[in-house]
Order: structure tokens, then C-alpha cells, then sequence
């Protein structure tokens, strides 16, 4: 099961506004945009440009983030929008590498929280990264 469409940002306005009004965190994989909200809710979106590959390899990106995202969903601090880009040092790299960066940039923009009890869903069950790449089908 994906995000759900309370938790994705949609609209392209809304990209915009987080990109360009927000603060960001950089590595040489991806970057993290957030701005604050004031409903206390939190969305996130991702983007693949254009220029980092065909349809295919920026769709098997978007899915891999979207898949982190929803991990990490339940740790990512309340009241905020955030928008991931890939970055062209991002492509070719696993799926263990992309969260880790992404749990990297979290707790450089201190948006991280650790939940008690249920360890983070970032460091448990298969990071293969098997979701559509090199031919395999998703996983569960």
C-alpha cells in the first residue's frame, strides 16, 4: 500500500510553493524541501526531473522514494509539507542508499522524530529496492 492522498502533495502550486518558499537539506543524491504548515498536518511529494532519464527509470525513482517516504512517514515530524528531488548523483543507487541518505537529510533538518515502541520502519524488512527495477515485480 502507497501514501495515501492526505499524505501526497498534488498539486504543482503546492510543489512550488514548498520548493521556493521552503528551507532545503542537500546531498549528493537528493534534496529535501519543507516548509512549515500551520494545521499541524504534513504532505509529501517527490520529483524526478526530466533530464535524469526516460519515463521509465524517473517512474521506478518516484516509486522508490514514494515507498521511503511512506516508511518514514510515521517518524517525520507533524506540520510540515516536504518535497524530495532526486539528483542526478541518486541515480544508479540502491534502495538502502536512497533511505539513507533520505533518514541523513531528515536529521539534518531535524524533521525526524523517533516513535516508541515499533523500531523504525526505515531500518526494518527487505531494502532490496526491488520495487520495478531490473525486471522484478514489487515485492508484497
Amino acid at each position: 500500500m502507497g501514501l495515501s492522498r492526505k499524505d501526497r502533495l498534488r498539486k504543482n502550486e503546492d510543489f512550488e510553493r514548498v520548493i521556493t518558499g521552503g528551507k532545503s537539506v542537500a546531498d549528493p543524491r537528493l534534496v529535501v524541501y519543507y516548509e512549515r504548515r500551520d494545521d499541524g498536518g504534513r504532505a509529501v511529494g517527490v520529483s524526478v526531473g526530466r533530464r535524469l532519464g526516460d519515463a521509465v527509470l524517473r517512474n521506478r525513482y518516484k516509486r522508490r522514494l514514494r515507498e521511503i517516504l511512506r516508511r518514514a512517514l510515521p517518524h517525520i515530524r507533524p506540520g510540515y509539507n516536504l518535497v524530495v528531488l532526486l539528483r542526478r548523483g541518486g541515480i544508479g543507487a540502491e534502495f538502502s542508499e536512497l533511505e539513507a541518505s533520505l533518514l541523513r537529510l531528515l536529521k539534518r533538518a531535524k524533521l525526524w522524530q523517533e516513535s516508541e515502541g515499533v523500531p523504525p520502519s526505515l531500518e526494518d524488512g527487505d531494502a532490496s529496492g526491488t520495487c520495478g527495477a531490473e525486471g522484478e515485480g514489487w515485492e508484497g
